[in-house]
């Protein structure tokens, strides 16, 4: 008889337990974040200004060449190699530093956005996984890197390491791949509406962000409990 109450007694513990530690009944396992414009904003006014600073070009001159350098980072070539040439073909001679200078820069004009932030870490405090799916360079992931923006994430699948770009359906596969769950399991938030579509075509809820109190409101709606 005792043996038989103890029993009882252990999984009435136990299913109390369950009951404190489970997470709210919305199915997601993984939330997926982009970086641009969700999780931190970048100053592009001192960015460009630096740029054409450097260069002696206007407005409709950067455009182009970034635009230029985007196909020269899809042929295999780097950033770093683009902006050299680049000087070259304006006859600039950039100083030695230049790119500590420009690393500089990215550094200063990218702020976190802390209520995103705040909400990332509640998340991962109610026990769900965080990911985060982002289109940058590897020069421009170098510097995130340094600014410690990744280590709150994994995976974190960037576009120059997977070799393809949001809102591709091809980046929406290998993030599901790499996360081994289901489209059902992933919820991604992201402040492009070309991207929130293609992840919700592949089947996974998506969210697209406009501000960190309406992705609270959002995330709330379903079903999730942040403190």
């Amino acid at each position: 008889m005792v043996n038989k109450i103890l029993t009882f007694l252990f999984c009435i513990s136990c299913l109390f337990v369950e009951s404190v530690n489970a997470k709210p009944s919305t199915g997601i396992r993984v939330v997926v974040f982009d970086f641009g414009g969700v999780i931190a904003q970048a100053n592009t006014t001192q960015m460009s200004d630096f740029l054409m600073n450097s260069f002696a070009i206007n407005k409709e001159d950067l455009s182009k060449a970034l635009r230029e350098m985007q196909n020269f980072i899809s042929s295999g070539g780097s950033e770093k190699q683009y902006w050299e040439q680049y000087a070259l073909s304006k006859k600039v001679i950039l100083p030695n530093n230049w790119l500590d200078q420009w690393d500089d820069t990215i550094q200063k004009s990218i702020t976190e956005i802390p209520e995103t932030i705040a909400i990332v870490k509640a998340l991962q405090k109610e026990g769900y996984q965080t990911g985060m799916l982002s289109d940058v360079t590897q020069y421009q992931a170098e510097v995130i890197r340094k600014l410690g923006f990744y280590d709150l994430f994994n995976p974190v699948l960037l576009s120059y390491e997977i070799g393809v770009k949001k809102p591709n359906a091809k980046a929406f596969k290998i993030l599901l791949k790499t996360l081994q769950e289901p489209a059902s399991n992933v919820l991604f938030i992201d402040d492009r509406q070309e991207n929130v579509e293609s992840a919700k075509n592949l089947g996974i809820d998506s969210i697209q962000f406009i501000s960190p109190e309406q992705l609270k409101n959002e995330l709330e709606k379903r079903g999730f409990g942040l403190a």
